[in-house]
């Protein structure tokens, strides 16, 4: 019984992990992604110097990064329910539900 127990705590253990793995990995990916746009959006009319400009290297990176994803299409609309969703909490976190039992009616229950 206490191996069950030991083996149940490793693999919960392993879950957690490998759940902040991958939570770290995404939130890396979506660093690299806003970063991304924003350099391309704020440096594409920069002073260029000519074949060997640092910024257009690195304004190239940044398209090839976001041209990998694809059209951006389904980055755009998680974007929009993760938006959405946190409204929706933000709105309902004050409701509170109340549901009619015979406890809350005080109805009395004799057999």
């Amino acid at each position: 019984m206490e191996t069950i127990i030991k083996m149940l705590q490793n693999k919960n253990q392993k879950n957690r992990i490998r759940n902040l793995i991958v939570a770290y990995f995404a939130f890396a990916m979506l660093f690299v992604v806003l970063f991304s746009a924003v350099f391309v959006s704020v440096e594409t009319f920069h002073n260029c110097d000519g074949d060997s400009c640092p910024v257009c290297a690195l304004l190239q990176q940044c398209e090839n990064n976001l041209n990998q994803l694809g059209d951006g299409s389904a980055n755009l609309y998680a974007a929009f329910l993760a938006v959405i969703f946190f409204v929706a909490i933000l709105e309902l976190k004050d409701n509170v539900l109340v549901y009619s039992t015979p406890v809350s009616s005080m109805v009395r229950m004799n057999d």
